[in-house]
């Protein structure tokens, strides 16, 4: 019965992970977007982070390098909940009839989203 419940299990993770895969290719026009704002962020950040090539001055170097870190961090960290915020809004209902039907987990729900943008959100932190 625990291998059995266990292959069910992957089994709807996989389709989880299909569909999500799916709706990833689906969305060109966010992964454009995404891509034209990290085009940018990566402009303006070179424009105001131009000292940390340049200044020949140790300690501002490494202070600008960790701020430039920072920044870009929290930066694609926002990015990222926001295309997920967005996502689960509109998955709503889908998700809600699906959960009250228990065709899944929400573990397995959560573990599918992860790692079908993982390749996104790698590229796009690149």
């Amino acid at each position: 019965a625990q291998v059995r419940r266990m292959k069910t299990a992957f089994n709807r993770f996989s389709a989880l992970l299909r569909r999500s895969l799916k709706q990833n290719v689906r969305n060109t026009r966010l992964a454009v977007l995404r891509l034209g704002a990290v085009i940018i962020q990566a402009e303006m950040f070179s424009i105001i982070f131009a000292s940390v090539k340049d200044d020949n001055s140790r300690t501002k170097s490494i202070a600008d390098r960790v701020a430039l870190l920072t920044f870009g961090v929290v930066n694609m960290s926002i990015m990222s909940m926001m295309k997920t915020l967005d996502l689960f809004a509109k998955e709503r209902s889908v998700v809600m009839r699906e959960q009250m039907r228990r065709t899944y987990s929400p573990l397995e729900y959560v573990l599918a989203k992860v790692v079908a943008e993982m390749p996104l959100d790698s590229f796009f932190s690149l």
